[in-house]
């Protein structure tokens, strides 16, 4: 699996998880993953890496949100590299 995929997945594990633990202590109502589609293979972006900058963007949206430094720490940690 590339880095890129592996980003996704563990990005959507998180939030995955994040939410499940919302809908368990009623925090959100439901979670819009469990209504979620997964995309079709054909869709993958294939040895797409994103540098820093690229990354910081993305993370950008997520700050000042409870999930922001562990959505950041599975960014930077260069973990599938």
């Amino acid at each position: 699996m590339n880095t890129s995929n592996t980003r996704k997945l563990l990005l959507s594990a998180i939030t995955s998880v994040g939410l499940a633990f919302g809908v368990t202590t009623a925090a959100v109502a439901a979670s819009p993953v469990a209504r979620a589609e997964a995309p079709s293979p054909g869709e993958s972006d294939h040895g797409m890496v994103l540098d820093e900058d690229q990354l910081r963007a993305p993370l950008a949206g997520f700050k000042g949100a409870a999930l922001f430094p562990i959505v950041a720490v599975a960014a930077f940690t260069s973990a599938p590299k």
